[in-house]
């Protein structure tokens, strides 16, 4: 009986331990509920501080993509919908994405940046908790939100270079499947970037498998919405995202053996030039009010705008737009190793001499 009396009179710690286990800390980082191409991707993602969890969903239905992320009191911080044909559709808190700085669109984002850890937890590292090939444009919807808003949240210093779904360094972060029909302030990798991710063609045109030039699309890149100039000029392309996989391996006669691979890759083409808002402004006058025609006077103030805000190209680098095409298969890699008395070495062997 005084056990029973003592458990009794215990009662009031219930709700106390209760209220502690639920006042732990969620484990930073993102947990997955759903993760295939029937489900989608589903599940949380907490921020490394633990004090932010916010909730998203990216599922494919007939054909047509559809992401949000949900704050804890499941409000809709970001959606994005891409059915393929159509110029995808992206809001920030239910407002419609925007270049120019309307203040409604610039409080949306100042709102996301309030949850900007847990969302920029979201973009960096979903590729590498969901992986599949298969759930590709599921990732994607989820990591444009933060493409789009980089800027007020900022980026991850320590995330620099090639990571499949994004490029990322420490001035950028970029979706790379991104349909250029989306017009972001920040939808391209500049020169320099390009230049990191693969080798650059001194003859303007990159050769795939069969031989032959790939030639370059510019409605892939938006036609270069607010480039300064017209168009979208020359062009360069990169070799990226390069894999080699391991063959086999053959002897040397004289001493030595080569090891052959083969490797695959894929083509960044890219194009540089200015772009401003005075551009850009014009561009969307001449694309949707015009028919396309430059020299029309409905658009003709926007032009002086234009005009005069490409002077400020006089004190600024490029601007680049690219897009990416698909593997590419390269002739086999053969890499000889040549022995001799004092060892191995891919250019010869080593000298006895120290």
């Amino acid at each position: 009986m005084p056990m029973q009396r003592d458990r009794a009179q215990l009662w009031w710690l219930a709700p106390l331990l209760l209220a502690a286990a639920c006042s732990e800390p969620a484990t930073p980082g993102i947990q997955l509920s759903s993760a295939d191409p029937a489900g989608g991707l589903r599940g949380r993602v907490t921020s490394h501080a633990g004090d932010d969890v916010l909730r998203f969903e990216s599922t494919v239905t007939d054909g047509v993509l559809h992401a949000v992320i949900f704050d804890r009191d499941n409000n809709t911080l970001a959606a994005y919908t891409e059915d393929g044909s159509n110029r995808p559709e992206l809001t920030i808190n239910q407002i419609p994405y925007s270049m120019v700085g309307e203040p409604g669109f610039a409080n949306a984002l100042t709102e996301l940046a309030d949850h900007g850890d847990a969302v920029r937890t979201l973009a960096y590292d979903l590729v590498e908790a969901a992986p599949s090939a298969d759930l590709a444009r599921e990732r994607r919807g989820l990591e444009v939100p933060f493409q789009a808003a980089q800027a007020a949240i900022g980026l991850a210093s320590d995330r620099s270079g090639d990571h499949g779904d994004y490029y990322a360094d420490l001035t950028m972060y970029v979706v790379k499947g991104l349909d250029a029909r989306l017009i972001l302030q920040r939808n391209w990798m500049n020169k320099q970037a390009a230049e990191v991710a693969g080798d650059s063609h001194d003859d303007g045109v990159a050769n795939v498998a069969g031989g032959g030039p790939v030639y370059d699309d510019e409605d892939r890149v938006g036609s270069c919405f607010g480039r300064c100039g017209g168009g979208c000029g020359s062009w360069q392309h990169y070799t990226v995202n390069v894999q080699s996989t391991y063959l086999y391996s053959f002897d040397i006669d004289n001493g030595g053996w080569c090891n052959v691979y083969q490797s695959t890759g894929e083509t960044l083409h890219q194009t540089c030039g200015c772009k401003t808002h005075g551009c850009a402004s014009h561009d969307w006058c001449v694309r949707n009010l015009c028919g396309g025609d430059e020299f029309c006077p409905l658009c003709a103030p926007l032009a002086v705008w234009a005009g005069i805000s490409w002077t400020s190209c006089l004190f600024r680098g490029d601007t680049c737009w690219s897009y990416v095409d698909g593997s590419v298969s390269y002739p086999e890699d053969i890499r000889c190793f040549y022995c001799g008395p004092c060892g191995c070495g891919e250019n010869g062997p080593p000298s006895c001499e120290p």
